[in-house]
């Protein structure tokens, strides 16, 4: 379960979706992201939402782990007690 978020602009995608009034995203981005925040959302360990070889998870160090999206974002996220903490989407450098 999502305890937390680093930013109110991964919170307002998590809350609404295509209909999130974000910038820099387009609607089809905010989209495919709703669908993996709320599967990180329902997952009961990191290893749940490691679905598809071309989104592979990656875990960094201690309890940090970063998913990526082949549309150029990642979903970055600390793994305590069960929930997702300081969850993040950011577009990859």
């Amino acid at each position: 379960m999502i305890s937390s978020f680093k930013d109110q602009f991964t919170e307002q995608i998590f809350d609404f979706g295509d209909q999130a009034r974000v910038e820099g995203i387009s609607s089809r981005e905010k989209a495919k992201a709703f669908f993996w925040l709320g599967a990180l959302n329902y997952a009961s360990s990191p290893n749940d939402v490691n679905l598809a070889p071309d989104r592979p998870l990656e875990r960094l160090e201690g309890n940090l782990w970063r998913l990526h999206k082949p549309e150029g974002w990642t979903i970055s996220f600390e793994w305590n007690n069960g929930d997702a903490d300081s969850v993040s989407l950011e577009r990859k450098q």
